[in-house]
């Protein structure tokens, strides 16, 4: 029996149990990935990576059946290392229910569906339940060939409080794994989603038209017919709305002020409204032609601040509305981050009032100079949109 990776092993499952007991206690754990849990995930991956190249897989019979668990829980824990979870899952010896819980994890982080339901998360409606399980009515069977009990779909939740907005959560979750390196579904099918979920995945993502290029640092979610008084759908559709009802993926551009076109990205299944408006975002080719419509004393930061201004860069016009932006085929091109970033911040959207004032589907990367500045809604004497609220701010 190697003792040496015996002993390290315990210390570092202790080290994991102890932190992740002190965190719960205050009710940090469940706010977000807590740095401090995140560094010992890091620590413990690192190390167990170095014992692998050197030791290969700690079994039972080469460091104890205690450390033989420890190795498990430090590789389950080992979220922010997707070569670790997928090289243990390939390579390693162990119980096949530990194998199976594996798998599902990396399907979960991966956004597919799992086989044997062990992991939950929380639900639309703040209930936690299993994630999303391929052929759910044949689970159980599977459970039974690996040797897990039927599946409960009403677990214990350990203490942990249901998020505020569980969608919210969700695309805190989605875009923390994309930046960790888990492989993400296409645009496709992330703009498939509910757009509260879907529009922060589009920070950092690039768009391109009329030969200029733009990294997206703002964005706002607006929702369709009947759920979101803020966005110009609510009250259905209309000649000018008709491409907010789909299919996801496509322009959205509509005229404001009688001065200026905003930007957005259509989303949710085809038949259901609901679209991202482009706010604001950082020049990252075409700087000239960017320059040349926006005026010349215009500086870097302020090419694209703001969607009218977006907009105007891009030289996107009423003519672009209705088309295709994932497949190049269309005067707009948007693609995945060449850069994911690691989270966002969240709060109310720009200038609407009346019901819809506090939804907070403004999404924006901290530390950006390019977002732009929030105005709470101001009434004011102009020509309202279907919705009711002032219209250049919302799609």
């Amino acid at each position: 029996m190697n003792q040496t990776v015996r002993a390290e092993l315990l210390t570092m499952a202790a080290e994991d149990d102890h932190v992740r007991t002190e965190l719960a206690a205050d009710g940090s754990l469940y706010d977000g990935y807590h740095p401090r849990m995140a560094a010992v995930h890091h620590a413990n991956a690192e190390r167990l990576t170095a014992i692998l190249d050197e030791h290969g897989w700690p079994t039972a019979a080469t460091v104890g059946t205690q450390a033989h668990d420890a190795a498990w829980i430090i590789t389950q824990h080992a979220i922010a290392d997707p070569a670790l979870q997928h090289r243990v899952l390939t390579t390693a010896d162990g119980p096949p229910a530990r194998l199976a819980t594996l798998a599902d994890r990396i399907a979960y982080f991966e956004a597919r569906p799992q086989t044997y339901g062990t992991q939950f998360d929380w639900n639309d409606d703040g209930e936690l339940r299993p994630w999303t399980i391929d052929d759910p009515a044949h689970v159980d069977e599977r459970r039974a060939t690996v040797g897990l009990p039927p599946l409960d779909p009403h677990p214990e939740t350990d203490g942990e409080p249901p998020p505020g907005d569980p969608r919210i959560r969700r695309a805190h979750a989605r875009v923390w794994a994309r930046s960790a390196g888990w492989r993400t579904p296409p645009l496709t099918e992330i703009l498939e989603d509910h757009v509260s979920v879907a529009a922060p995945q589009l920070l950092g993502c690039e768009i391109t038209a009329n030969g200029v290029t733009i990294r997206i640092t703002e964005v706002e979610a607006y929702a369709g017919q009947g759920e979101d008084p803020g966005s110009h759908s609510h009250r259905g559709r209309t000649p000018r709305t008709a491409p907010m009802f789909g299919p996801p993926g496509h322009t959205y551009v509509y005229f404001t002020y009688g001065m200026h076109w905003c930007l957005n990205i259509t989303c949710a299944p085809d038949g259901r409204a609901s679209g991202t408006l482009i706010r604001a975002g950082e020049v990252i080719a075409g700087h000239d032609l960017a320059r040349r419509r926006r005026g010349p004393k215009v500086s870097d930061r302020d090419l694209a601040r703001g969607p009218a201004r977006l907009a105007q860069a891009l030289a996107v016009t009423g003519d672009d509305t209705g088309k295709p932006a994932l497949d190049g085929t269309g005067p707009v091109h948007l693609r995945p981050p060449a850069h994911p970033p690691a989270d966002f911040a969240n709060g109310p959207r720009t200038g609407i009032g009346g019901e819809a004032a506090t939804t907070p589907w403004r999404f924006w990367l901290p530390g950006e100079p390019t977002v732009s500045p929030y105005r709470p809604h101001s009434p004011r004497n102009r020509s309202r949109t279907p919705g009711g609220h002032k219209p250049e701010s919302r799609a």
